[in-house]
């Protein structure tokens, strides 16, 4: 789940950083583990927060989300007794050769949860 550490000052952004926010990263997979800080868009957060809603109100079985720079990629598929089958992927941002890909189940309510967590992200940037 993202944590904001930062988000760049609209006021004095250029228009190549203009919209993006510092995040701290932490993926638990069973014994992996992956930490690290990127940035992520805004509007790559808004577009993910609104599949999630989508998937909430019935309207869609499918929540992706993917980065503008395509190291992180997220995909859930809600099962009909209510659990979202998850696949993700990410990438070193570093070192585009190291990669952890998973496959996860939970219920749906993380759904409720990753939408509060994002909708308090969002009005922090």
């Amino acid at each position: 789940m993202p944590g904001i550490i930062g988000v760049t000052n609209e006021e004095f952004a250029s228009f190549d950083n203009e919209g993006w926010i510092d995040c701290d990263f932490s993926i638990r997979v069973d014994c992996f583990d992956a930490s690290f800080s990127n940035q992520l868009y805004k509007q790559d957060l808004e577009a993910f927060l609104k599949n999630i809603y989508n998937c909430i109100n019935g309207q869609t079985t499918t929540i992706e989300f993917s980065t503008i720079e395509e190291f992180l990629y997220l995909k859930g598929i809600k099962q009909e007794n209510g659990a979202i089958k998850w696949n993700g992927e990410l990438l070193s941002p570093h070192n585009t050769s190291n990669k952890l890909s998973f496959n996860i189940e939970s219920d749906k309510s993380v759904l409720h949860d990753l939408s509060v967590v994002l909708t308090d992200i969002l009005k922090q940037a």
